[in-house]
């Protein structure tokens, strides 16, 4: 197979999945897959191969092969994201193209009881969205005053890019140099972000920020955590001086969508109503 077969094979691959074409699904994503490892590993693209097999693994009842796609594919999203940034990992927003990823993951471990981990998931997604948001390297440059760090970044993530896009048309054989080169340039990235968060601490805040949820809020507060799914959602609670979390299981998102719904037409009929009197 070409790269070009790539996404429209993953496409129908998802299509026959939601039309419950198990045998079928499975062969077009497997195949979706091997493009994806062959042309372009450890991108968005192979996320979303991983992420989409995954999807139909766990449909199928097999929760542990789901979890290791899901993970594989989170692994692929961290080494680009390092390399690139949010924006850059797919035409769509990080947080709009991968937020189910993130989240179906959270639900696994929330079902084996595994909360900590589902809550510094749902943490690191939740930072990467807001940095997506934001102009980090602008940061950098006035907050930081660090003028050539920003500029090296930005050099590293063109030149990613560009390798990037010629891993996908490589021969074979070229394509371990280009790899060779990208994982020079993350980790080139990585050890320059340390040094200068080792001279400026508050840089840390945006190259590396630090994952830690669990930590109690002050008294008389919470901290409440949640993640809509398909078919269940999730809240959980994190009270003052508690070691453990409290886990509520809601509806699934559609339910929750036509409550909300609801409940915003009964506030605006409300206040017509006021407006009318």
């Amino acid at each position: 197979g070409t790269l070009h077969e790539l996404e429209p094979r993953r496409e129908l691959g998802e299509t026959l999945t939601a039309l419950g074409m198990v045998r079928a699904a499975r062969i077009e994503l497997a195949a979706a897959l091997a493009l994806a490892a062959q042309y372009v590993p450890q991108t968005g693209e192979h996320a979303a191969a991983l992420y989409a097999l995954g999807r139909l693994e766990r449909r199928e009842g097999h929760t542990d092969i789901a979890e290791r796609l899901f993970r594989e594919a989170l692994r692929a999203l961290e080494v680009q994201y390092g390399l690139l940034g949010g924006n850059t990992l797919t035409s769509a927003s990080f947080s709009a193209a991968f937020e189910p990823l993130y989240k179906d993951l959270a639900d696994i471990l929330i079902e084996r009881g595994e909360d900590d981990e589902a809550l510094e998931l749902l943490e690191r997604f939740r930072q990467r969205s807001l940095r997506e948001r934001i102009d980090a390297l602008h940061f950098i440059e006035i907050a930081g005053g660090e003028l050539t760090l920003a500029e090296s970044i930005r050099r590293r993530r063109q030149r990613a890019t560009a390798l990037l896009e010629e891993l996908g048309k490589a021969p074979p054989a070229g394509r371990n140099a280009l790899m060779t080169e990208l994982n020079q340039l993350r980790s080139e990235t990585l050890d320059e972000a340390r040094v200068a968060i080792e001279r400026n601490p508050r840089l840390g805040l945006l190259l590396q920020p630090k994952i830690s949820p669990l930590h109690a809020p002050p008294n008389g507060q919470v901290v409440l955590y949640y993640a809509l799914g398909d078919a269940k959602s999730h809240l959980i609670v994190i009270s003052a001086g508690q070691k453990t979390v409290q886990h509520y299981q809601l509806p699934a998102r559609p339910v929750i969508d036509a409550l909300v719904d609801r409940y915003l037409f009964l506030l605006r009929a409300r206040a017509d109503a006021g407006a009318v009197n």
